[in-house]
């Protein structure tokens, strides 16, 4: 086959032919960090590491976010022509989320590399378009050692998405404490505390946050960090050649601290972490310390075009928490009117950023059992659909557009009502085969009858008519 899909924009196209893919690399519409593969293929490439790199403009190739001045993607029909790459474009603003989903990719990678592989390294190739309503706040796909990634597709995300379901809102005393605790300490950091921020203050109730059992001992991380800092700068007072080493070795711990945290997603830590940052180290440098080739470097800097700094990592955690809390927001709405498809969708995005942020764990139990009941019904769906068991398949399928109001019913119901019209019309064939005494037509209809529909009643029953024939022949 010669035909090409491609990804832009956090969407798929195609398929187009090979002079369609050529030109639209000529033209910047397709760079070389931009992922294609050939129809039949089973994996995406980038345009760097294919046969097609040879076809990118000089500029293409240069060291920039692939965001930079990137057009508006191409209309989806592979008959359109290739528009031309505008002239200084203006540098769209990266959502946060796509960039969380990033970092979270990377951690469900590299946690799956060995053990969950199968489930997560197949891209869904066989659609024209990834899912709209998932890619409206930023791709769950992501780059990782040369592959495209589906976060949400793999058992460990599945699995602690429904621990989060069946857990228990958290509002017990102690968790309230604790969340008293945790803001008091952040506006003590704050910029806006009057009449100025008091880190002295805050890092005394550091080692009390940490004896809550929800904080994991971070807290007292951050506070033994700061210890060390603070040591090695009353070293450097008394004995100026102390300092050197020491102290580039306790900024990058510090920033590695800061990051560990940024990946787990404790992004309250973050902020406080972040916030003593400038009054640990007063030289003004807050530009992280990362690998030059890491994957976090990169998903940073492609995202923002400058240096990741702490700054970065601070705004980036504050707009996380932000995003959560619309995200719930939005849930809610969507509980109440019985759209549970699309609130389980937000509420997915909201657990896979904010699962530690307290508006998660205080959600009403109430409200999450129905979107439980509701996703526990699709997976049977899947199962029904996958082992092809369609009378009960059209059983969960009227279950679920009684529990949801936008549940996508047409596709399912269209699969299932054309397996049993096809599978129906091949016992047909086959009892006219019977009738004739085609003993090899027999054969062949009736395989491909049970290959579409097993659990076919019809052929149960025609079967035993079979029986009855080969008898009363005997």
């Amino acid at each position: 086959m010669n035909s090409w899909y491609y990804a832009h924009s956090a969407q798929t196209f195609g398929p187009v032919t090979k002079d369609q893919l050529v030109a639209m690399i000529q033209t910047g519409q397709l760079m070389g960090e931009h992922f294609i593969m050939r129809e039949g293929a089973d994996e995406w490439q980038v345009i760097n590491a294919s046969p097609f790199s040879g076809y990118l403009p000089p500029k293409a190739t240069m060291e920039m976010p692939a965001h930079f001045a990137m057009p508006a993607a191409p209309a989806a029909s592979p008959a359109a022509a290739p528009r031309a790459q505008p002239a200084a474009a203006p540098r769209p603003k990266k959502s946060f989320i796509r960039l969380i989903y990033t970092t979270l990719g990377l951690i469900a990678a590299a946690l799956s590399w060995h053990f969950l592989a199968p489930q997560m390294a197949r891209v869904q190739k066989s659609t024209k378009r990834l899912e709209g309503e998932a890619l409206k706040v930023g791709s769950e796909n992501v780059a990782f050692s040369g592959k495209l990634w589906n976060i949400t597709n793999n058992r460990l995300m599945r699995s602690r998405f429904e621990t989060c379901l069946t857990t228990p809102e958290a509002i017990s005393a102690e968790d309230q404490a604790y969340r008293d605790l945790m803001a008091q300490i952040m506006d003590l950091l704050a910029a806006t505390h009057k009449p100025q921020p008091e880190p002295m203050k805050a890092l005394a109730l550091l080692p009390e946050a940490a004896t809550y059992k929800i904080d994991g001992g971070l807290c007292n991380a951050i506070a033994d960090s700061i210890k060390g800092i603070t040591e090695i700068e009353a070293r450097k007072k008394l004995n100026e050649a102390a300092s050197g080493p020491s102290e580039v070795t306790s900024k990058v711990q510090f920033q590695a601290l800061i990051i560990q945290m940024f990946l787990q997603r404790r992004f309250e830590h973050v902020v406080i972490a972040c916030r003593f940052y400038p009054n640990l180290f007063k030289d003004g440098d807050s530009t992280l310390h990362l690998d030059k080739d890491s994957d976090l470097r990169k998903a940073l800097s492609g995202s923002f075009g400058v240096p990741p700094t702490v700054t970065m990592i601070d705004s980036l955690s504050l707009d996380a928490m932000r995003g959560v809390d619309e995200s719930l927001v939005s849930f809610e709405n969507l509980v109440s009117r019985r759209q549970n498809d699309n609130a389980s969708n937000r509420l997915l995005e909201a657990f896979a950023i904010g699962e530690y942020l307290p508006r998660v764990r205080r959600l009403p139990m109430t409200e999450k059992c129905k979107v439980l009941d509701y996703l526990r019904k699709k997976n049977k769906l899947l199962g029904f659909m996958e082992m092809k068991d369609y009378a009960n398949a059209a059983i969960v399928v009227s279950d679920l557009r009684s529990l949801s109001e936008d549940f996508e019913y047409t596709k399912p119901l269209a699969t299932i009502q054309t397996a049993r019209s096809v599978s129906s019309l091949h016992i047909a064939k086959a009892r006219l085969a019977m009738a004739q005494k085609d003993t090899k037509t027999l054969e062949v209809e009736m395989k491909a009858a049970s290959e579409i529909w097993p659990t076919n009643p019809d052929l149960a029953s025609f079967s035993g008519e079979m029986l009855k024939a080969q008898k009363s022949t005997r």
